[in-house]
Protein backbone atom coordinates (compact mmCIF):
# COMPACT_ATOMS: atom_id res chain seq x y z
CA UNK A 1 0.00 0.00 0.00
CA UNK A 2 1.11 3.48 -0.66
CA UNK A 3 0.62 6.83 1.17
CA UNK A 4 -1.44 9.84 -0.57
CA UNK A 5 -2.56 12.54 1.48
CA UNK A 6 -2.40 10.78 4.93
CA UNK A 7 -4.69 7.97 3.51
CA UNK A 8 -2.93 4.17 3.04
CA UNK A 9 -4.31 3.67 -0.91
CA UNK A 10 -3.80 0.11 -2.49
CA UNK A 11 -0.76 -0.16 -4.89
CA UNK A 12 -1.31 -1.51 -8.59
CA UNK A 13 -0.05 -4.75 -7.31
CA UNK A 14 -2.72 -5.18 -5.00
CA UNK A 15 -5.20 -4.23 -7.57
CA UNK A 16 -3.50 -6.79 -9.97
CA UNK A 17 -3.57 -10.02 -7.01
CA UNK A 18 -7.32 -9.10 -5.72
CA UNK A 19 -8.11 -9.05 -9.91
CA UNK A 20 -6.39 -12.36 -9.60
CA UNK A 21 -8.31 -13.83 -7.02
CA UNK A 22 -11.85 -12.22 -8.46
CA UNK A 23 -11.23 -13.53 -11.88
CA UNK A 24 -9.12 -17.13 -11.42
CA UNK A 25 -10.44 -18.36 -7.91
CA UNK A 26 -13.37 -20.18 -6.88
CA UNK A 27 -16.62 -18.65 -4.81
CA UNK A 28 -14.93 -17.81 -1.58
CA UNK A 29 -11.94 -16.39 -2.77
CA UNK A 30 -13.91 -14.16 -5.25
CA UNK A 31 -15.56 -13.12 -2.34
CA UNK A 32 -12.66 -12.93 -0.59
CA UNK A 33 -11.20 -10.43 -3.31
CA UNK A 34 -14.20 -8.20 -2.96
CA UNK A 35 -13.44 -7.57 0.65
CA UNK A 36 -9.42 -6.89 -0.25
CA UNK A 37 -11.14 -4.81 -2.45
CA UNK A 38 -13.42 -2.97 0.16
CA UNK A 39 -11.81 -3.33 2.87
CA UNK A 40 -9.27 -0.22 4.50
CA UNK A 41 -6.33 -0.15 5.34
CA UNK A 42 -6.92 -1.42 9.05
CA UNK A 43 -8.80 -4.54 7.55
CA UNK A 44 -6.85 -4.92 4.49
CA UNK A 45 -3.68 -5.57 6.40
CA UNK A 46 -5.86 -8.08 8.77
CA UNK A 47 -7.03 -9.65 5.60
CA UNK A 48 -3.43 -10.45 4.35
CA UNK A 49 -2.50 -11.63 7.96
CA UNK A 50 -5.59 -14.11 7.87
CA UNK A 51 -5.70 -15.61 4.46
CA UNK A 52 -1.33 -15.45 3.32
CA UNK A 53 -2.01 -18.38 1.57
CA UNK A 54 -4.24 -17.15 -1.19
CA UNK A 55 -2.60 -13.47 -1.31
CA UNK A 56 0.60 -15.49 -1.94
CA UNK A 57 -1.12 -17.80 -4.40
CA UNK A 58 -2.84 -15.02 -6.52
CA UNK A 59 0.07 -12.43 -6.06
CA UNK A 60 1.39 -14.04 -9.36
CA UNK A 61 -1.08 -16.30 -10.71
CA UNK A 62 -0.32 -16.97 -14.25
CA UNK A 63 2.52 -16.16 -14.44
CA UNK A 64 6.33 -17.98 -15.67
CA UNK A 65 9.56 -17.73 -13.95
CA UNK A 66 10.88 -15.57 -16.84
CA UNK A 67 7.93 -12.81 -15.84
CA UNK A 68 5.48 -13.50 -18.97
Amino acid sequence: MTERHGIMMKTDEDHKTIDNMMRFGGSFVHALGDCFMRADATNFAKLKDAFPEYWEKYEHFGETKNGR
